[in-house]
């Protein structure tokens, strides 16, 4: 494969293959050191591009990933597989506003895909969109069932917690328990939604 690069340094298919050989033999660095020459060598080439910001992912090394990915997805900024790659790029390296907005591409396109649904809810909560999250718990909480709704609904309580709403909480919390009755984990939730209403004396039978 070497000598093929050497006959012809334009050849993407032997970077890849190459990347791809060191990677089976857990050689980050021999692979990280060909993904970089690859770009060096053809800095048109999207695959190079998204090979190189997949190993630095891989190393952790995520801030280092950012650029290679938004290279790669400017260049195909329609491809799903790109715009994760440069989401989850941004995601890792703190940026997740901005991961966000890539996300919510992604949902439009596949809107039925619950990991990313649940994905978005999470870094919705921690950028402090709580009402967007509460969206997607709604559409969520539809065909939800059993254990997972029940999952849900303590979400949307806590989401609900986060905003002081402790009236909509409890209301939350009471249609879980109707769910899962012999959750001791729901109770004590809707022990201390109770006390935060000032209702010590429920919250005390709660606990």
């Amino acid at each position: 494969i070497k000598s093929a690069l050497e006959i012809d340094p334009q050849n993407e298919l032997a970077y890849l293959t190459l990347i791809e050989l060191h990677q089976l033999k857990n050689e980050a660095d021999e692979a990280l050191k060909v993904a970089k020459q690859f770009t060096k060598a053809m800095p048109g080439s999207v695959a190079g591009w998204s090979i190189l910001s997949r190993i630095y992912i891989a190393k952790g090394q995520a801030e280092k990933a950012v650029e290679p990915a938004k290279r790669a997805y400017l260049s195909q900024s329609s491809s799903p597989e790109l715009i994760l790659i440069y989401a989850l790029s941004l995601e890792l390296s703190s940026k997740k506003s901005e991961a966000v907005k890539l996300y919510e591409s992604l949902y439009q396109l596949d809107p039925d895909n619950t990991e990313l649904v649940q994905k978005l809810i999470t870094l919705y909560s921690e950028i402090s969109s709580l009402d967007k999250a509460l969206e997607l718990l709604e559409d969520l909480l539809i065909d939800a069932k059993g254990k997972r709704k029940v999952v849900l609904l303590m979400q949307k309580a806590f989401i609900f917690w986060g905003q002081q709403k402790f009236e909509n909480a409890k209301q939350v919390l009471e249609t879980a328990i109707a769910v899962e009755p012999t959750s001791s984990r729901l109770y004590y939730m809707y022990g201390i939604t109770l006390e935060n209403l000032l209702d010590y004396e429920n919250a005390l039978e709660a606990y």
